[in-house]
């Protein structure tokens, strides 16, 4: 695991402030808290596109260059799939650019922010059972 421990680390400061963001995640208290979700938004948008840059800057190239054809083409699916999430997540930050398009649509904004939440869920489990499980070995 000592080879990915920082991807690991990142992981779970991204789970962490989406745990605080979900906390408040009602209607009743966006009314009130919009400012601070848009702030933790932002912040698990920086954690998050630091994360993206260091998988692509440094463990992306290492792995699509890897002697095992087999891990070359586990890099490049991940890195693909990764891509697609990553447009679908910085639309979603468009789309709630300040806390006053929060308070303006509080069920759309819940209902998004869970199936986003989801999908970057979804994707930090892969990476820390399948990819990153393989990298510590391979690498």
């Amino acid at each position: 695991m000592e080879k990915t421990l920082r991807f690991r680390e990142q992981h779970q400061t991204i789970l962490q402030i989406k745990k605080e963001i979900n906390k408040e995640l009602t209607e009743e208290k966006l009314a009130i808290n919009a400012k601070r979700v848009r702030s933790l938004l932002a912040q698990l948008a920086g954690h998050l596109n630091v994360h993206l840059a260091m998988e692509d800057q440094a463990l992306y190239p290492r792995l699509f260059k890897h002697e095992n054809k087999e891990v070359q083409n586990l890099a490049r699916k991940y890195s693909e799939e990764m891509s697609d999430l990553k447009g679908k997540f910085n639309e979603y930050m468009k789309k709630w650019p300040s806390p006053l398009a929060i308070e303006k649509d509080p069920s759309t904004f819940i209902k998004e922010t869970k199936e986003i939440f989801k999908a970057l869920q979804i994707r930090i489990q892969k990476e820390d059972n399948e990819l990153y499980y393989i990298v510590d070995r391979v690498s």
